[in-house]
């Protein structure tokens, strides 16, 4: 077909276009055509659209109240005895002892300093198993950053690594006979104090379970020392996790993984946090650096509003500014490496005064390793 064949073509289809229009605009309802119809389609459309958003929303309620697993506030306490325990007090909490500047992480020199000078009253603490099977409070695989020996927990023998000098990083404390703990010399101390003031409650633990092969041993723990209503479960990594909601009974409280917690904040930033049924009656998240971008004051009241207490740990916390942000933001365990702050915090907003952190500088320890290397 040649170009002007395919022209005339066009042309003679256009001229018939033309002509029925022209018949059509001479008809009686060609107006209601020509001008209520795009009317009438743009009124469809739009019930059309409603139709569907009110549909989303009627679909989003149901699931909300009738499937998906949420906690009305105040209801944990029935569900969880050591919730229970928590919201009676002003809590107070330190990670791993107030590790770093306070001194040697996860030692009971550090533990009793806490309680004792700062009034902590939830420890959060470190385990691992050596290789012949004694839970060790350590954080890291391996011994390096925190002690003068080398090896991974799991490879070392519980008498290898008492040997150790858990103070080693810290000059002023070398060779004062700081050791590496097990579970059972913690819990010797802190599990029943044999004086307490009165009205004064129990101490609260978190354990952070950092290996597997610990899951089986904690329930027996947890028998020996009467404390189910106390502690509290940590474990980032998903098959510690895991195995520690099936070994432990219902009633013991387990924060999220590492996973779990990068699912529910992405589903929160494209707005479909309200489609996942938390599989942990507690929010755990870390504070560092670039999570201040995330962990925002509207995301806080998100998992508040569907009745889940939301913990926090990192060393943003060290900043007593950060920690009281997170605070007014309704936080409700703040885990420090500085719970001189925290403590001056608490106390402030309870008397109703002003923050004097300068005051409450206790005596800190530098040390000679980069805390956060490996943490």
């Amino acid at each position: 077909m040649s170009l002007l064949s395919l022209i005339r073509d066009n042309l003679r289809t256009f001229a018939k276009g033309v002509q029925v229009v022209l018949r059509v605009r001479e008809h009686p309802v060609t107006p209601f055509i020509v001008f209520g119809l795009p009317y009438l389609w743009t009124s469809l459309s739009f019930l059309s659209y409603a139709g569907i958003v009110a549909a989303f929303f009627l679909i989003r309620e149901i699931f909300i109240r009738y499937v998906r697993k949420d906690y009305p506030a105040g209801s944990l306490h029935s569900l969880y005895p050591a919730w229970d325990r928590l919201r009676r007090t002003d809590l107070h909490g330190c990670h791993r002892g107030g590790a770093s500047s306070f001194g040697p992480e996860n030692t009971l020199y550090n533990y009793k300093r806490c309680v004792s000078e700062l009034r902590t009253n939830l420890l959060e603490i470190d385990l691992r198993l050596t290789s012949d099977n004694v839970i060790v409070l350590m954080h890291d695989v391996t011994v390096d950053r925190t002690t003068n020996g080398t090896g991974a927990v799991s490879d070392l023998t519980f008498a290898e690594i008492r040997a150790l000098d858990a103070a080693d990083k810290y000059p002023d404390l070398q060779g004062t006979g700081i050791l590496v703990p097990t579970l059972d010399e913690f819990l010797h101390e802190f599990a029943h104090k044999k004086e307490k003031e009165e009205g004064e409650e129990d101490l609260l633990f978190l354990f952070d379970v950092k290996d597997v092969r610990v899951v089986p041993r904690i329930r027996g723990i947890l028998d020996k020392w009467e404390i189910h209503d106390r502690v509290l479960f940590c474990a980032v990594e998903s098959d510690v996790n895991v195995g520690l909601k099936n070994a432990l009974p219902p009633t013991s409280p387990i924060t999220p993984d590492i996973a779990s917690m990068m699912k529910l904040i992405a589903c929160y930033a494209v707005g479909l946090d309200w489609l996942i049924p938390m599989a942990h009656p507690f929010v755990g998240c870390v504070a560092i650096d670039f999570s201040q971008y995330i962990l925002t004051e509207k995301l806080i009241a998100s998992w508040k509003s569907r009745g889940y207490p939301v913990f926090l740990f990192g060393p943003l916390l060290d900043d007593p500014a950060i920690m009281k942000k997170y605070k007014q933001w309704g936080a409700d365990l703040l885990l420090t490496d500085r719970p001189d702050y925290l403590r001056e915090l608490i106390d402030s907003q309870k008397e109703g005064r002003e923050a004097d952190y300068e005051s409450v500088e206790v005596h800190r320890f530098v040390s000679s390793t980069n805390y956060f290397a490996k943490a």
